[in-house]
């Protein structure tokens, strides 16, 4: 457990993610992703004061016009996967990354590095929360669904980048729970974005979002002693 965590923080977070998404056989659509088990905690508005977040559409139309070569949330994601299999990450790592080969200056790329340096910042703060306060970003709920399901399955494979530039050591180190959430991070990747707008599948969008929520959550505490190993300071 956790140092200086509540005594039931992580416990019910492992009991979320034991209960696993079922394998999808064939196409993969979101109505498949439902689990059953109710979310544990979101942001309360006390977390949000206490740490200035990137706005989602300022951060997506800056990293546009720089040319950048992710949007918002997969370069969230790849932000997360790193925090979780590296223990310090200079922006000279993973600006690269995530602006691509751009060679444009000016004002659009100056802003996108400094919202990613405070993105980073932000993803740490939430990670490391004693409340669990943790959240992908995402395109905001008032967008169409088939825009926050695209911008889930953006983000589950920019995780999944930045958490395989730890190399294949890191893998070793999970528990089996957080591999097998690793496996299901990989088919909600891919799935089908056609999502509607129904009280269907927003359940199941939300469902969904809970169960990466805390499987991210679950990674980041597993690996903690991994992280603390030397040569896990730099991107591989």
């Amino acid at each position: 457990m956790l140092s200086g965590k509540p005594a039931t923080a992580i416990p019910r977070t492992r009991e979320g993610a034991r209960r696993r998404l079922g394998k999808a056989k064939g196409g993969v659509t979101i109505q498949r992703y439902l689990i059953a088990w109710r979310p544990f905690r979101s942001m309360s508005p006390s977390d949000k004061q206490a740490q200035p977040e990137v706005n989602f559409d300022r951060l997506d139309e800056v990293l546009m016009q720089a040319r950048a070569a992710v949007d918002a949330s997969e370069g969230h994601g790849i932000l997360c996967g790193l925090a979780c299999v590296q223990s310090v990450v200079n922006p000279e790592d993973w600006e690269p990354v995530i602006l691509g080969d751009t060679v444009l200056a000016g004002d659009a790329l100056t802003e996108g590095k400094h919202l990613l340096a405070g993105l980073w910042r932000q993803s740490i703060q939430q990670l490391e929360s004693l409340e669990c306060a943790f959240d992908p970003l995402l395109p905001p709920d008032s967008r169409r669904l088939s825009l926050r399901t695209e911008g889930l399955a953006s983000w589950c494979n920019g995780f999944l980048y930045g958490f395989g530039l730890g190399g294949g050591k890191v893998y070793d180190t999970l528990s089996g729970e957080a591999t097998e959430f690793v496996q299901d991070l990989t088919n909600i990747s891919r799935m089908d974005t056609r999502a509607q707008d129904n009280e269907t599948d927003e359940a199941a969008y939300t469902e969904v979002l809970e169960y990466v929520r805390v499987g991210v959550l679950l990674i980041y505490e597993d690996l903690r002693q991994f992280r603390q190993l030397p040569g896990t300071d730099k991107v591989h």
